[in-house]
């Protein structure tokens, strides 16, 4: 069941590769232009122009940079208006070997599928995105300790939905920052109350070294989160687990530290500049302002943030369900909390929602201009599966079948229909209806004609995967491997 569940989590990602054209996700020329004059590329390096006032332009091939222009910020375009786009090259100065907004590991690894076939190598790119996903979630299917992982089953689904399975099989580096907090968070855990068992506990400890990298190579902010998330799970780990597992508790204090460093020596950009972008006068208000904006934070990742340059939106079901899952596992998780699940709670909260309003107070700017939901999608993640932790060695029966079925069926259904209204917006533009005989679609999709099969099954697969979660989470034996984590006796 657990190979099927990671099958059909690829499956599914597999639709939403090929549900959006070339340049769909936010950024995507940057990233792009970033990725085909990265090191392994075929263009690298990129042929560079200096600029008059020192800055420098590189030539890059005008599908990546302008393929977007004639559909993002237009819902109502489809996609098939960049079919007219040139291959020939154009100068860009919106790249990162020139402005250095991200790390560079993310542009590294993904110019191994760079080529003149510029639909191929994206595929490719995303498809290579939607695999690690999908193995990462395998693995710690196997892996997760009873505890951990049983938080993972009934919170992950929805936590994925939609934004996150948007930006797993895209070509964003957001994509492995979102996954390599989450899995950094789950087997980081799983190394203090796993089973016993020297191949696990290496195991876990060398995924969780593994999903850290992916979030500080990836975004700059990656190293905050890393930072945070250590925390997180040093106090959930209580005392006694980080004594008796020493080798696990090196590990997550390094990989901390290891954030620490790379946050210092990168900074926040221009967000930690001393310069304002805002010119508000009235700070109090403002923050009063700020504050009473924060959950849109957490509707956005469950539906409320358009998909896309934000001009992809969601039906109101998608959102109505996120937040109908997410209050649900609130209310479920918040029956059971001990000290440090509280802790790690309010220091979650605090973070997740206190940096950015600090940062925008910093900036006399209404938070919302300032930051997007996708930006806190990682700790809102992390916020969520703490939620839906119990902590060893309280014994809690999982949420009761008729709820957490209900909330499954609303979940998977959410899921089938984000994902066709995110092709639709493409195929046929979001002020036709969703669907309607004789509907022809003006842009087929990625693949062409052979899309429309991908993305049918890719709806089939998100409804599987759901269920198959939710399935897992009932037969979840609690405690049923060793809590004590007596790993550390072997290995410290």
């Amino acid at each position: 069941m657990r190979v099927a569940t990671a099958g059909a989590v690829l499956l599914a990602l597999v639709g939403w590769a090929v549900s959006s054209p070339i340049g769909a996700s936010p950024d995507d020329d940057y990233h792009l232009a970033s990725i085909w004059c990265s090191e392994f590329s075929p263009l690298h390096p990129c042929t560079q122009v200096p600029g008059e006032e020192g800055g420098a332009s590189y030539l890059v091939p005008a599908v990546l940079v302008e393929s977007h222009v004639c559909f993002a910020f237009q819902p109502e375009s489809t996609a098939d208006c960049a079919d007219d786009v040139s291959e020939s090259l154009r100068l860009t100065d919106r790249i990162n070997q020139t402005q250095g907004l991200y790390p560079g590991g993310f542009y590294t690894v993904m110019s191994v599928f760079a080529s003149s076939d510029f639909t191929r190598s994206v595929s490719m790119m995303r498809v290579s995105n939607a695999l690690l996903a999908a193995s990462l979630l395998a693995t710690f299917l196997f892996l997760g300790a009873s505890t951990v992982r049983r938080s993972a089953l009934l919170a992950l689904p929805v936590i994925f939905i939609p934004l996150g399975v948007f930006l797993f099989a895209s070509t964003n580096p957001s994509s492995w920052t979102v996954l390599g907090s989450i899995f950094y968070f789950l087997f980081g855990l799983t190394a203090f109350f796993g089973r016993a068992g020297r191949g696990r506990y290496v195991a876990s400890l060398l995924l969780a070294v593994l999903a850290a990298a992916l979030a500080l190579m990836s975004r700059v902010d990656g190293s905050v989160f890393i930072v945070v998330i250590t925390l997180a799970i040093v106090v959930l780990a209580s005392g006694a687990h980080l004594q008796r597992a020493k080798a696990a508790t090196i590990t997550v204090i390094s990989v901390g530290i290891a954030g620490s460093i790379t946050f210092w020596l990168q900074g926040l950009g221009p967000a930690g500049s001393e310069s304002t972008i805002g010119e508000s006068r009235y700070v109090g208000g403002l923050f009063l302002t700020n504050l009473l904006e924060i959950p849109s934070f957490l509707g956005g990742a469950v539906g409320a943030a358009p998909l896309g340059w934000g001009d992809t939106p969601m039906p109101g079901l998608v959102l109505t369900v996120g937040l109908f899952s997410v209050g649900g596992i609130a209310i479920w998780g918040l029956s059971v909390v001990d000290f440090r699940k509280a802790l790690t709670l309010v220091g979650l909260v605090v973070t997740t929602f206190g940096l950015p309003v600090a940062l925008a107070q910093q900036q006399r700017i209404d938070v919302l201009d300032f930051v997007q939901a996708r930006y806190l999608l990682p700790l809102i993640a992390v916020l969520v599966l703490t939620l839906a932790l119990t902590l060893p060695p309280v014994r809690r029966a999982s949420m009761q079948a008729v709820p957490h079925y209900t909330l499954a069926v609303l979940v998977s259904l959410s899921g089938a229909v984000a994902l066709w209204a995110n092709y639709h917006r493409y195929a046929y533009g979001a002020q036709e209806p969703l669907l309607a005989r004789n509907l022809e679609p003006a842009w087929p999709g990625l693949w062409g004609p052979s899309s429309l099969a991908f993305i049918i099954v890719g709806m089939i697969a998100t409804v599987a995967f759901v269920m198959l979660m939710a399935v897992q989470y009932r037969h979840v034996k609690y405690g049923a491997d060793n809590e004590a984590s007596t790993e550390g006796r072997v290995l410290s």
